[in-house]
């Protein structure tokens, strides 16, 4: 099993309060290589722009997936951990069909 697949396993299982930034990214370079950017302003946020997720409209905003990351623009909190792993898990799915 792959350090992505355990890790993903892991949020499934046990989903952390927070988790850093580059380990989140790191899933996100396997699922959207090149088709996310982390966005630092008045507040630091990571928005995927994807066509695997255009169709999901319950879980994105106009085709985009935005995630929110606090602590100085190292952590994300588990609510939009469980929001990606849900996304992910529609993506696998939709590519199984």
């Amino acid at each position: 099993m792959t350090k992505r697949n355990k890790l993903l396993q892991k949020w499934k299982t046990n989903t952390p309060t927070t988790e850093r930034r580059n380990k989140v990214e790191s899933i996100l370079d396997y699922y959207f290589p090149r088709q996310y950017a982390f966005v630092k302003g008045g507040s630091s946020h990571i928005v995927i722009n994807s066509e695997k997720i255009k169709n999901f409209q319950d879980l994105t905003f106009n085709g985009t997936f935005t995630i929110p990351v606090s602590k100085g623009g190292h952590h994300i909190k588990k609510h939009y951990i469980k929001k990606l792993i849900k996304l992910l898990e529609r993506i696998e799915e939709e590519e199984r069909l």
